[in-house]
């Protein structure tokens, strides 16, 4: 006779699910300390409950990196395994990458040295159907994994387990999160084995009022067993546990695991109102008129009336200034306005300078952009959405603005809100305090999206998305121009040892061009009386400009010796740059198929300030110019 020897450890950890998952997170997270919380227990409780069949459909909103997925997607099917391994689970989230890794992890689980040492008796893996999006036991037992965009009908599971339906990328689109609810509705219930017994479990932390617990909630009310757990207490609350009875009284304030979660980290996580509201507290604002309020407003240039504070000064210079453009399809009183903001960044600051709201067409709105442009030289980037009428605007003002960006808008409107509205929170953004457009542009974003036009509201979330991976000034030529005349600040240039000012004499030497004065650092030389380049350099031969090519005898020669032609037919800066065929403005973008001799980009890069020094790009230029080689 055969005897089911089952060790008492065994036994425990079948009917303890929190020990279960205790124990198999060294398996799960090697190295990871586990922070243990009265809350895991508790969720622990209602899914041994879901086991019994005493639950049948449970919703739990729990903030994140709490341990919810490990306890609930993970370690709930294979504890159910201990005891029930000819169960099956179809696991499902938003995305079938998340969904296999979550089956990957249950998979690890089960063959690791810890399981097998204790449950190796109870069931083995089938050899037969081994993947990654599903895997069977020799009993009948099964995990599959799905994602809630699928649409097939395949086969079931006598447990749904579905953590996090919603992705917080796509929760926004009104499309992809009524696809996803009604895939909860209409398709999840036609996979249950028993739908008179088989459970769901929704595990998610809320991100929209619609997302799929509000959802839920609302279209099947009383049919669900809603956990909701915030990560701050909002009031004083009492907390019952459904199977032991235990009894935990939570104060206003106090916070759900205060060692993952300092006062520090919370007040951090605050920042962000609508996250924090939805992930957090599990209770979503809405979005409409909450992006963006008031009290998040910043203000230069006057006095607060209720403090009589004066307000930021505006900064006397910028580290660039951008002009961004949201256009309208066509100028009728029936339609949307143009909105053209010009915004000057000083460090994480967004200053708005001016704002032109108006019915324009076309021609009307480049002739704006040209206007605001001159006024509020030096511009580093002007951008233009790439829709309505802007493709017109855009292909006319290239012709000889430089800086214009053809912007091609992602997502809706309401995500680009989303994700500027943080900036605005931080308090990152001022606006003049008594300019006429000041009152309007703010009814605008704070009422957004319910707002009648959202135009300027558009025009700023445009410029703020952009310094988001745009921290950078655009285009070379203005840059340089920004540090002769003083408004960008100049990176500090390394000194030349004076081992490679002798290798570069010797060179120098070798070629027949000779010298008594070494290589000098740019700063130490006048602008170009020619073009007022902010950098002329030395060789043999004299000193050459490096924005439009002209050598002079002397730094103090007026005439030069010699002029480069630099400067293309295009938007008239002298920066070309040689390409297969032809050359390409580094401006503007302009190409062309005629050569037009002047200075190389690799020369340009081996004389410009924050460029490491090359001297052999530097010997190749200057024996270019006195006829010793090198091809031009």
């Amino acid at each position: 006779m055969k005897w089911n020897f089952r060790t008492p450890t065994a036994d425990a950890l079948t009917n303890d699910l929190g020990a279960f998952v205790r124990s198999a997170w060294p398996v799960l997270h090697p190295g990871a300390k586990l922070s243990w919380s009265w809350s895991n227990d508790l969720i622990c409780e209602y899914l041994t409950l879901v086991k019994q069949r005493k639950i049948q459909r449970l919703i739990l909103n729990v903030p994140p990196r709490t341990g919810k997925s490990t306890t609930a997607a993970i370690c709930f099917p294979v504890w159910c395994w201990t005891d029930s391994p000819a169960s099956s689970f179809l696991c499902a989230s938003y995305e079938m990458g998340l969904a296999s890794t979550h089956n990957l992890e249950r998979r690890r689980l089960i063959q690791s040295a810890w399981f097998q040492s204790l449950f190796a008796e109870r069931f083995r893996l089938s050899e037969d159907r081994q993947q990654i999006e599903g895997f069977e036991n020799e009993m009948g037992g099964g995990m599959l994994a799905v994602s809630t965009s699928s649409r097939a009908q395949g086969r079931g599971g006598d447990y749904c387990i579905v953590d996090d339906p919603n992705s917080a990328d796509d929760v926004l689109s009104d499309v992809v999160r009524k696809a996803t609810n009604e895939w909860l509705e209409y398709m999840l219930p036609q996979r249950l084995n028993d739908p008179a017994t088989s459970p769901i479990v929704v595990i998610q932390q809320r991100l929209h009022e619609a997302d799929c617990t509000g959802f839920l909630l609302e279209t099947q009310r009383g049919e669900w067993t809603h956990v909701k757990l915030a990560l701050i207490a909002e009031e004083d609350e009492v907390v019952t546990f459904p199977i032991s009875g235990r009894v935990v009284r939570r104060k206003k304030g106090e916070c759900l695991d205060p060692r993952r979660f300092p006062r520090k980290v919370v007040e951090a996580r605050k920042r962000n109102r609508l996250v924090w509201a939805g992930q957090f507290q599990q209770e979503p604002a809405p979005i409409e008129g909450n992006l963006i309020r008031r009290s998040d407003v910043r203000y230069y240039g006057g006095i607060d009336p209720l403090t009589a504070q004066r307000d930021e000064a505006l900064p006397a210079s910028f580290d660039q200034k951008i002009i961004s453009v949201d256009c309208a399809f066509k100028d009728l009183a029936t339609s949307d306005y143009v909105a053209v903001g010009v915004i000057g960044i000083k460090g994480r600051k967004r200053f708005l300078l001016n704002v032109v709201n108006a019915h324009l067409d076309a021609a009307a709105t480049e002739a704006e952009i040209r206007r605001q442009h001159e006024l509020h030289r030096p511009v580093a980037a002007v951008l233009v959405e790439d829709k309505a009428n802007g493709a017109a605007v855009i292909s006319r003002l290239k012709a000889n603005v430089s800086g214009v960006i053809e912007i091609e808008p992602e997502g809706g409107k309401i995500a680009r809100m989303y994700a500027t509205s943080p900036e605005w929170q931080a308090g990152d953004w001022y606006v003049e305090r008594n300019a006429a457009w000041t009152e309007p542009f703010l009814q605008q974003i704070t009422m957004f999206p319910s707002s009648r036009h959202d135009d300027m509201a558009d025009m700023m979330s445009q410029a703020s998305i952009w310094l988001q991976s745009h921290s950078h000034v655009y285009g070379v030529v203005e840059w340089l121009k920004g540090i002769a005349a003083g408004i960008f600040k100049e990176p500090e240039e390394p000194q030349l040892s004076p081992g490679r000012v002798e290798a570069l004499q010797l060179e120098m030497k070798l070629r027949g061009i000779t010298t008594s004065t070494p290589p000098i650092l740019a700063e130490t030389l006048p602008p170009c009386p020619r073009c007022q380049g902010p950098r002329v350099f030395i060789g043999g031969c004299g000193f050459r400009c490096s924005q439009c090519g002209s050598v002079f005898a002397n730094p103090t020669a007026k005439d030069p010796i010699s002029v480069v032609a630099v400067a293309g037919p295009c938007c008239g800066e002298p920066l070309l740059t040689t390409i297969p065929g032809g050359q390409r403005c580094n401006n503007c973008g302009w190409q062309s198929n005629v050569v037009h001799y002047g200075i190389k980009r690799s020369e340009l890069e081996s004389f410009s300030g924050g460029a490491r020094f090359n001297p052999a790009g530097f010997h190749r230029a200057i024996a270019r110019l006195v006829g010793l080689g090198g091809r031009r």
